[in-house]
């Protein structure tokens, strides 16, 4: 790989991104390869984080392919959380499943949290629905946080989430601020006695 002097860098860093940004898709993947052999973020993990700045769903995807690959690295747990905001719908679900499949313990608590606070409502009603399959300690509290969100769906997600797994605080969500939830926890409380 090649090392650039720091003025020739920062020129470099702009073309490169100006091909990762370019409408031909042909000239965005060399402009990836480049970016990869230049070396042009100083590190693996930055050079990676510089091409995760395209505004092209390929390129990003790219990165996460990389990244995947190189899944054993400092830096690639913390690009993966970065990319749960990806815009695009699919590669930020991808990600999401790769890293669940990668996480243990804590790393599932901080993944499934990060996803929670996103802004992506698709991405926080998945979060929700997989605290159902995972035991890791610290999920409960993150399963109330989603009982609070914006979005019905999210709390709709975290309440069935609560109700299949029969959590034995099921009442604290009475005090929820939000009345759907409210009136779900009475009724499943009304038929279950």
């Amino acid at each position: 790989k090649g090392k650039l002097s720091k003025g020739d860098g920062e020129r470099a860093r702009e073309l490169l991104m100006k091909a990762l940004n370019d409408r031909f898709p042909g000239l965005r993947s060399e402009a990836f390869k480049a970016t990869l052999s230049l070396d042009i973020g100083g590190g693996p993990g930055e050079t990676l984080r510089v091409a995760l700045g395209s505004v092209h769903e390929d390129i990003r995807r790219e990165v996460f392919v990389e990244t995947s690959a190189q899944k054993r690295e400092d830096f690639a747990w913390p690009l993966l959380l970065d990319m749960l905001a990806d815009p695009a719908p699919r590669l930020r679900n991808e990600v999401f499943s790769f890293a669940l499949k990668q996480a243990r313990g804590k790393k599932v608590v901080e993944l499934i949290g990060r996803a929670l606070a996103g802004d992506h409502v698709d991405l926080r009603s998945a979060a929700a629905a997989t605290i159902r399959s995972r035991k890791e300690e610290g999920l409960d509290g993150l399963i109330f946080e989603a009982l609070d969100d914006d979005n019905e769906a999210v709390r709709r997600e975290a309440l069935t989430t609560l109700l299949v797994i029969d959590h034995p605080q099921l009442s604290r969500a009475l005090g929820s601020a939000h009345g759907d939830v409210r009136a779900r926890v009475a009724l499943a409380r009304a038929r279950h006695g």
